[in-house]
């Protein structure tokens, strides 16, 4: 019996699958795809960390002027260089001169992230029940650095002596 061509189309059909070389193409392409792809999720993953430590300082600071507006009463967030953390306290009466109430406990920076604050190793912001901002040694802006392993600043967290509070 003699083959037609239909006869060599069937067969080709019938035969479907991959051949060697066209599964190690392909392999080939999916790795220097992961290749270049790889280094950019883990860069990503990385400034995720430090915008999420950036944002977490400002929700805290934006928290402490919403708390002193509305409790009528001078509310604080102390930042400690030495630790990483931060937290949110306010006066027990509004001729207090101590900020003896913890609103917020003492709030770990997650590893890795490391905070700069303005002054050596401390810094306190008072914000006043108008909303306005009270910054140590009378600067006009005071600014929390948001730094990795290498000290190179990420992010920064600045409050002015209006209340404004930013990332820049």
């Amino acid at each position: 019996m003699q083959r037609t061509r239909q006869d060599d189309v069937q067969a080709k059909l019938a035969q479907r699958g991959f051949t060697l070389a066209e599964l190690l193409t392909a392999i080939a392409i999916m790795a220097v795809v992961f290749a270049l792809a790889v280094p950019n999720l883990i860069q990503w993953q990385q400034n995720a960390l430090y915008r999420e430590a950036a944002q977490s300082v400002l929700a805290a600071l934006r928290s402490t002027r919403s708390g002193a507006v509305t409790y009528n009463i001078q509310h604080e967030t102390e930042f400690d260089n030495a630790t990483n953390q931060y937290r949110i306290t306010r006066k027990s009466a509004s001729t207090s001169a101590l900020f003896d109430r913890v609103v917020q406990p003492w709030s770990a920076l997650p590893a890795g992230v490391f905070l700069n604050c303005s002054s050596a190793s401390s810094l306190n912001i008072v914000f006043n029940p108008n909303g306005t901002a009270t910054i140590p040694n009378s600067a006009t802006t005071a600014a929390i650095r948001i730094k990795d392993n290498s000290s190179t600043t990420r992010f920064s967290v600045e409050v002015s002596q209006s209340g404004l509070v930013m990332i820049r």
